[in-house]
């Protein structure tokens, strides 16, 4: 069995009135395919515990796309749109896959979409179909939407904060 990997971590502060860009996350973490492996295989990260799990269930993780922001505002729209179609490409490029484990962080704000982490997750169960598992974690603080319930079968929080059980859940 082969499960995709994807990522896409930013908290955003409505009230900060700087935007978000790409170069947030090329200054913290934006990664693509193997990439994903090198960077976060062995770290307390949570795609460090789905890249060990997997590993021990005898599964291959198909590592696809991996970014990450330090708090700041709202995502710009063109920044999102291509963290989009990067995310996208990646899905597209591994063709079928039997699951997907998926870390979005439940807090993220684009300037078209305010649930950004709802936005993507809908945008993936419409790529993979009804029939495949998408299941994720969320920050524990996350603002739960109905569009991230619909589209994931399974979404489990961290319990701590500060977050020093990533990688367990």
């Amino acid at each position: 069995m082969r499960v995709g990997i994807l990522s896409l971590l930013q908290e955003s502060n409505t009230f900060v009135s700087g935007s978000t860009t790409l170069q947030h996350f090329e200054d913290d973490l934006l990664l693509e395919g193997e990439s994903v492996r090198a960077a976060l295989a062995g770290t307390h990260h949570e795609v460090g515990g789905f890249l060990a799990g997997l590993e021990q269930q005898g599964l291959s993780a198909v590592p696809l796309f991996a970014a990450r922001a330090l708090p700041y505002g709202v995502i710009k729209a063109s920044s999102f749109d291509e963290l989009m179609s990067r995310m996208f490409r990646q899905v597209r490029l591994a063709g079928p896959l039997d699951g997907y484990l998926v870390a979005p962080h439940g807090a993220t704000v684009s300037g078209l979409y305010p649930d950004v982490d709802g936005y993507w997750l809908a945008r993936l169960r419409a790529e993979v179909g009804p029939g495949i598992p998408i299941i994720g974690t969320l920050d524990l603080h996350a603002n739960l939407s109905p569009m991230m319930v619909d589209a994931t079968d399974a979404l489990i929080a961290y319990r701590s904060n500060p977050h020093v059980d990533q990688y367990e859940r």
